[in-house]
């Protein structure tokens, strides 16, 4: 059990920073264009 929840909670970070590189690297594309 606590494996488990050990084991989502590392993922929800995961999700969250890949999240957060998506809107970056969005970022750098818009900065490109202009």
């Amino acid at each position: 059990m606590q494996i488990r929840q050990i084991h989502q909670h590392d993922f929800a970070q995961v999700d969250q920073l890949i999240r957060t590189a998506f809107e970056i690297v969005n970022m750098v594309m818009v900065m490109n264009q202009n």
